[in-house]
C-alpha cells in the first residue's frame, strides 16, 4: 500500500453519529500511570534530571509529589511552558480543559500558578514574544517524580525561541527566487514561482467566484480563518496528486485573506467552540468521501494569497532524497491525526515500544497511516473524545504522519520566504474575527541536528514504531487532561 494510497482517509461526520451517543466522560485516575510492559518486561526508565549550564539543578522532587519544572533562564522571545503531548489529548478552555501554561515567574509552590506538574504531564518551550516561533520541539516530562529533559528535546530551552524569519531551516533550506539557475528537472524557482503565482495569485478572483478551471477544490479545513494562515482550500480531493513535479500543480493548500471580511459563525458544520473565526457563504458540494467541495465564497472580495502548502510525498526521518528538489530541512513536521470540523487538528502522537510517544517526528508515515489509529480510536478511545470531536463538528479527515513546506507571501509576491505560518503580517493580525490555532504545535521545523537523532533512534530501534495499537492505556491513558 502506497502512502499517496493513503494519505487521506476521509469520514463523513454523519457516519460518526452513533459514536457521539455514547457516554463523554475522561478515563478514571488519568493522572496514575499504569505500569508500560513490553514482553513482560517493564517499560523504560526515566533519565534522571539533567544540570543546566549554569550549575543548577532543574528541579527533582519527591515521585509522590510529581516533579517542578525549571525557570526558563533566558528571555528571548518570551520562552514559557505550555501543556502539550499525550497520545491523543487536546486541550480547549470552552470545552472545560484549558491549556495550562507556566511562565518563568511562576512559583514552585503547589497554589495556582506554580511550575509543579504531575507524572507524565509533557510540557513545550512555546513564545509569547510576537514574531518568535520555537525553532524546533522541546518538550519536557515528569517520569516517576523526575524531570526528563532530554527524552523529547534536544536544545537547552533558552535557546528555543527565534524570530519567525531566522529559523535554523531557513539557513538550511535556502531558496533562491531570483535566479535563473536550474533548480529541479531544468526548471528554476524563479520560472516555478511564476506559475504558481499565475494559478493561485493572479486568478485568486476566479477561484473565489466559482469561474476558474481548477477541478478539485476541497474544504479540509472546514472554513475556518487559520491563525498565521488564513482560509485555507485544498487543491485535492481524497489525496494529494501522485507523481508531482515542479509546476504550479505542486502546491496542494493555499491561504486566503480578504481586506475588511468580518467572519461570523460555522455554517458548514455547526461547531460550537469559536463563534467569529469562519468565512460566511460558502458554496459547497458534498463527496462520497466526505470532505466538501468548494465552488465559490463570492461575499470574500479580492483574496489575497497569503501561504501555501507542498506536501511531502512521503515523511521519514531518515530519507535523505530531495523532494521535488527540495532537501528534507525545507519540510515541517507534521503529526498523524484527524482535521476536525472547525479546522481543528486532533493530533495521533504514536505510542511507542519503548514507553514513549511520537512527539518529535520518529515514525514515518507508512507507520502511522489512519488504518493503524482509526480502530482503536473508534473502538476503544471514543468514549473519551466523542463529545469534544461532536463540538468542533465532527471527523472530516484523518491523515498519517507528513511533511509540509509552507511557503509565505509578504508585500513582495515575487519573494516568498519558507516559515511555518506568518507572524507579523498585517492583513492575517487585522482580520475581524478570532483566528483559530490549529493545535499548539501542529507543525514543526525538523532542522538538520534533531532529525538526525531521530532517525538514529529508528536505527538502535527497528520495532520502535510497531505500537502496540490495540491498548488505549499504553504507556499511560491515550486521552488524559493532567
Amino acid at each position: 500500500m502506497k502512502l499517496s494510497q493513503t494519505y487521506m482517509f476521509m469520514v463523513a461526520a454523519s457516519k460518526l453519529d452513533c459514536v457521539f451517543s455514547n457516554d463523554s466522560r475522561q478515563l478514571e485516575d488519568a493522572t496514575v500511570r499504569p505500569s508500560a510492559k513490553k514482553n513482560g518486561k517493564s517499560g523504560k526508565t526515566a533519565k534522571k534530571t539533567k544540570i543546566g549550564k549554569k550549575g543548577k539543578n532543574t528541579g527533582e522532587i519527591n515521585a509522590e509529589e510529581g516533579c517542578i519544572l525549571p525557570v526558563i533562564e533566558g528571555q528571548v522571545g518570551g520562552p514559557f511552558w505550555l501543556q502539550t503531548g499525550q497520545v491523543m489529548t487536546q486541550w480547549e478552555e470552552a470545552y472545560g480543559y484549558p491549556r495550562k501554561s507556566f511562565t518563568s515567574k511562576s512559583s514552585k509552590s503547589a497554589k495556582s500558578g506554580s511550575r509543579k506538574i504531575v507524572n507524565n504531564d509533557q510540557y513545550m518551550v512555546h513564545c509569547n514574544q510576537k514574531g518568535y516561533v520555537p525553532d524546533e520541539v522541546c518538550i519536557y516530562t515528569c517520569i516517576d517524580g523526575t524531570i526528563d529533559t532530554t527524552m523529547y528535546c534536544n536544545k537547552n530551552p533558552e535557546d528555543v525561541c527565534v524570530l519567525g524569519r531566522e529559523l535554523t531551516i531557513r539557513k538550511q533550506c535556502p531558496l533562491d527566487f531570483d535566479s535563473d539557475a536550474p533548480f529541479h528537472d531544468g526548471k528554476s524557482l524563479k520560472q516555478w514561482w511564476r506559475e504558481v503565482l499565475d494559478r493561485l495569485h493572479f486568478k485568486a478572483n476566479d477561484i473565489f467566484d466559482g469561474t476558474s478551471d481548477e477541478e478539485e477544490i476541497h474544504l479540509g479545513h472546514g472554513v475556518i480563518a487559520g491563525l498565521g494562515y488564513g482560509f485555507a482550500l485544498q487543491f485535492f480531493g481524497l489525496q494529494p496528486q501522485m507523481d508531482n513535479k515542479l509546476d504550479a500543480d505542486a502546491i496542494d493548500i493555499a491561504g486566503y485573506t480578504s481586506d475588511g471580511y468580518e467572519y461570523g459563525p460555522d455554517d458548514l458544520y455547526n461547531s460550537t467552540y469559536i463563534q467569529d473565526s469562519f468565512v460566511q457563504d460558502v458554496e459547497t458540494e458534498m463527496t462520497p468521501y466526505g470532505v466538501p467541495k468548494f465552488l465559490s465564497a463570492k461575499t470574500f472580495k479580492n483574496p489575497k494569497l497569503k501561504a501555501m502548502s507542498l506536501l511531502k510525498g512521503h515523511y521519514d526521518p531518515c530519507d535523505d532524497t530531495p523532494y521535488l528538489g527540495f532537501p528534507p530541512e525545507c519540510f515541517l513536521y507534521h503529526p498523524a491525526g484527524l482535521h476536525l470540523g472547525n479546522g481543528l487538528m486532533f493530533n495521533f502522537h504514536a505510542p511507542l515500544s519503548n514507553g514513549e510517544i511520537d512527539v518529535q517526528g520518529v515514525c514515518t508515515g507508512m507507520e502511522t497511516i489512519p488504518p493503524i489509529f482509526m480502530p482503536p480510536l473508534m473502538e476503544q478511545n471514543m468514549p473519551n473524545v466523542a463529545d469534544f470531536i461532536g463540538k468542533s463538528g465532527g471527523i472530516v479527515a484523518a491523515h498519517p504522519a507528513s511533511g509540509t513546506m509552507h511557503l509565505c507571501i509578504d508585500d513582495d509576491i515575487y519573494h516568498p520566504r519558507l516559515c511555518m505560518y506568518h507572524t507579523d503580517d498585517a492583513d492575517i493580525d487585522g482580520m475581524i474575527g478570532e483566528a483559530l490555532e490549529f493545535d499548539a504545535r501542529p507543525f514543526m521545523p525538523t532542522p538538520t541536528v534533531l532529525r538526525n537523532k531521530l532517525c538514529k533512534k529508528r536505527e538502535a530501534d527497528p520495532d520502535i514504531c510497531k505500537g502496540p495499537f490495540n491498548n488505549i492505556t499504553y504507556p499511560y491513558p491515550w486521552t488524559q487532561h493532567l
